[in-house]
């Protein structure tokens, strides 16, 4: 009866075994799968936000030729005010 009992006792503890040692490993996968997606999203919002800091950067320097071009215009004319004030 004795080796009834400590057989059932092995078979019981190797089963426990085996459930820890799955479950781990489940774990395991669980945080690598976590991990790459995390990895994932910070690389497409590093992504988009280098493609944002471009598209600002272009949108700028259009901007700054734009006003380059009316001041050069616009500078004649100031230039021109100025002379008739001066000289009235």
């Amino acid at each position: 009866m004795t080796s009834k009992f400590s057989l059932l006792h092995q078979v019981r503890t190797h089963r426990l075994k085996q459930a820890k040692e799955e479950a781990e490993r489940e774990a395991t996968l669980y945080r690598s799968h976590m991990e790459d997606e995390y990895q994932k999203s910070i690389s497409e919002t590093s992504g988009s936000s280098g493609s944002n800091v471009k598209r600002l950067e272009e949108e700028t320097e259009g901007k700054i030729e734009k006003l380059k071009i009316s001041t050069s215009q616009v500078s004649s004319e100031v230039v021109e005010m100025l002379l008739k004030t001066k000289f009235r």
